[in-house]
């Protein structure tokens, strides 16, 4: 047994030594949901519509940035309007909202995944930091709602 481990060694590390550096990189596994085709710019106006409950959203991508406005309308309730900033990785965009609403502002992290030309608003147990809505596992998988999502319209 000891003689097997030593030479076991020198095996593998001359395998390692002799491959040349010219030999093709492997391929490593990609699973379907990520070799999905992922817009190279998201920039535009989103609409989504719940009945009788609106919302619209503008959004400007540059690199892996994203900034815009986004309001929520919902029917007989106070609305909430305000701006975001945030990053595009891949097909999520994970956002600061700050808004107004009832006469206070609020600030709550949301997350969208873009699924062709539609944005699926992410949701998860949040918490409450101060005046700030977080995600408690933001690096959980989050929900997203993908029957009712943002669609890309011409914006106004």
């Amino acid at each position: 047994m000891k003689f097997y481990l030593p030479m076991l060694a020198v095996i593998i590390s001359g395998i390692v030594s002799c491959q040349s550096e010219t030999s093709k990189p492997v391929a490593s596994a990609v699973t379907v949901k990520d070799s999905l085709p992922i817009s190279p710019d998201i920039s535009g106006c989103y609409r989504m519509i719940i009945e009788q409950d609106t919302a619209s959203m503008q959004i400007t991508q540059q690199g892996d940035s994203v900034s815009g406005n986004l309001s929520y309308y919902p029917y007989e309730k106070d609305r909430n309007v305000g701006g975001f900033r945030g990053t595009r990785k891949s097909n999520i965009i994970d956002v600061w909202y700050t808004f107004q609403s009832e006469g206070k502002t609020s600030t709550r992290q949301s997350s969208f995944k873009i699924i062709g030309n539609t944005l699926a608003e992410g949701y998860g147990d949040v918490t409450m930091e101060s005046d700030t809505i977080i995600f408690k596992y933001p690096t959980a998988n989050l929900n997203y709602e993908d029957k009712h999502p943002f669609t890309k319209i011409t914006c106004p």
